[in-house]
């Protein structure tokens, strides 16, 4: 696997920042899928992308988000195509 090192910058929200039930980890992971979100629109990468670029668990990874869907800072959705982009009218 190929692991990029995107060159782009990652916002982290107070909310996110300030969460004394976030583990460090989870916040840098909101951060580096914030940074991946900049380049495309949307993060793509996998569990399996961030174990091997952060060198975690997969447990890791899951951890932070889990049980927090109500009341988390993140909302996932996997897009099944990429959305359609159309010509601005001139």
């Amino acid at each position: 696997m190929t692991i990029e090192k995107p060159a782009y910058w990652a916002v982290l929200p107070a909310g996110v920042r300030y969460d004394e039930t976030l583990p460090a980890s989870a916040k840098l992971l909101y951060a580096e899928i914030s940074s991946l979100t900049n380049q495309e629109g949307y993060c793509y990468a996998s569990n399996a992308y961030f174990m091997a670029l952060y060198g975690i668990s997969d447990a890791t990874v899951r951890t932070p988000s889990a049980g927090r869907p109500s009341g988390g800072s993140t909302r996932g959705s996997i897009p099944r195509q990429p959305p359609r982009l159309t010509p601005r009218q001139k």
